[in-house]
């Protein structure tokens, strides 16, 4: 973690493809898995660096300027930090400029860009407050698009993201549920364990209409 974020402080000016590659590494870098006891210390290390307050600054000040390919990256990097690291950095100011972003590129995102997208979004509850009806309504479209060409991990994370969010999951057409489903039969039996569950817990409470 230290030595991305002395890039920082390095006296090199980063542009927003080098902040959302540098969010990108920095959770690679920090996420444990549960039960490691470097997992908290890493997050309680992050909220108290001075160093990673400038780089969610420089976050707030490239939002403007993020492709899909940056946007996705830089969701899900802030939705790892706040959901599993416990260093939430969105506030309502940046969560306006995500929701935002979310709007304005999510047609040019790819499959594992909008699958990232969403799941991110589940975990950010400013971010989904933050997006508007025409971003909800571009993502479900983003999803029936791109879903044939999601993997095992791509699908279970996109229904998980459903289940958690109505707005979305409402925007979804009857074709595109049944795309979706015919994508999480096709992949079955390449999902992990944990894929497998979310992706049942998902489509049980889809379909009861429960969240």
């Amino acid at each position: 973690m230290d030595d991305i974020l002395k890039l920082v402080t390095g006296g090199v000016k980063l542009d927003f493809i080098h902040v959302a590659n540098a969010m990108n590494k920095l959770v690679r870098v920090a996420k444990r898995g549960p039960g490691d006891p470097a997992w908290e210390l890493e997050g309680n290390q992050l909220r108290q660096d001075p160093r990673f307050a400038q780089l969610i600054d420089l976050v707030r000040a490239h939002c403007p300027s993020f492709g899909a390919r940056q946007g996705a990256n830089v969701l899900h990097a802030l939705g790892v930090l706040h959901a599993d690291l416990g260093a939430a950095a969105v506030d309502e100011k940046l969560a306006a400029q995500l929701g935002e972003l979310v709007e304005r590129k999510a047609r040019n995102m790819n499959a594992p860009e909008v699958a990232n997208s969403l799941n991110a979004v589940s975990k950010l509850e400013a971010v989904t407050a933050a997006v508007s009806l025409v971003g909800w309504k571009r993502l479900a479209e983003t999803v029936e698009r791109t879903a044939r060409e999601m993997n095992e991990q791509e699908i279970a994370n996109t229904l998980n993201a459903l289940c958690k969010l109505e707005a979305a999951a409402a925007a979804v057409s009857p074709t595109g549920w049944v795309s979706l489903a015919g994508v999480a039969e096709r992949t079955a039996r390449e999902m992990n364990p944990q894929n497998v569950a979310n992706s049942l817990n998902a489509q049980c409470k889809l379909i009861l209409g429960c969240n």
